[in-house]
């Protein structure tokens, strides 16, 4: 199930956190990486001006200016986690932007939630046509989230770069297939889980490696597995290998001896928000 976002109105407090956030370059990389001077991309605004700015300056970029509406991600439980951004191009279409700052918080859903309140909003709110996103493709889990939403290439190319480092791919989407995929999602069950599992010296291990890195995916190892699934069963994961053991068939066990240890058995979940 994913996790339930909130767009809300962007405080001094979280332009602060934004501004920290990009500090880093693994998360400003992901966003609209760096100028040539190395200082990271802020589309919309400067934080460091914007935290200083009067009231009327504030106002103007977040409030007055309909054309580029800029939201802070909250979450219960979790509070500031990110930002995104509609800009629209008053010919039907809209540019967006994500940004989950928080590193704690990845791979959990929380960009794919956030996303799909902003294309609500997009399509059903604002009445657009289309809507599109620029992403590095280097960013194989922003790609992987974008095209489990729906977005496809586009055959144009971005009109220019704000960086040498930075040149984007463009992905769309039409009003008509959000409202085609919003109308059959279900939140609970949509997201795939892809288990690859082999004998050692198999490959297996580096086949599911590819895979989740092509797939934009997180890959989890059995342990892990383990451990989400005692947590979701409030049991420990003895008692699940003794339920396993015990349901085993006489000839599935012999198989598992002769067998010895499988080298990897791993399931990859939902791409990174």
């Amino acid at each position: 199930m994913l996790p339930e976002v909130n767009l809300n109105p962007v405080t001094r407090e979280d332009v602060d956190r934004i501004a920290g956030w990009l500090s880093d370059t693994e998360v400003s990389s992901r966003w609209f990486g760096h100028y040539a001077c190395g200082d990271p991309v802020h589309r919309g605004y400067e934080p460091s001006i914007m935290l200083e700015s009067s009231d009327s300056m504030w106002e103007q970029v977040f409030l007055l200016d309909q054309n580029r509406l800029i939201f802070s991600i909250y979450s219960e439980g979790t509070g500031h986690i990110g930002e995104c951004q509609l800009l629209c191009d008053g010919k039907g279409g809209g540019e967006l932007s994500l940004l989950i700052g928080r590193r704690d918080v990845w791979h959990k859903g929380y960009g794919t939630s956030a996303m799909l309140e902003l294309l609500e909003l997009t399509f059903e709110s604002r009445r657009l046509e289309k809507a599109w996103v620029q992403v590095s493709p280097d960013n194989k889990p922003a790609l992987g989230l974008f095209r489990k939403l729906g977005f496809k290439s586009s055959k144009k190319t971005a009109s220019c770069s704000v960086t040498g480092t930075f040149d984007p791919l463009i992905l769309e989407m039409q009003a008509a297939s959000f409202n085609f995929c919003s109308s059959e999602l279900d939140t609970e069950t949509w997201i795939p889980t892809v288990t690859v599992s082999g004998l050692t010296g198999s490959g297996s291990e580096n086949i599911a490696k590819k895979l989740a890195e092509i797939s934009g995916a997180r890959l989890l190892g059995t342990d892990e597995i383990n451990k989400l699934i005692s947590e979701r069963l409030k049991c420990s994961t003895g008692e699940i290998s003794d339920l396993e053991h015990s349901h085993r068939s006489r000839f599935s066990r012999w198989v598992r001896e002769v067998a010895d240890n499988w080298a990897f058995s791993g399931g990859m979940v939902e791409a990174v928000d």
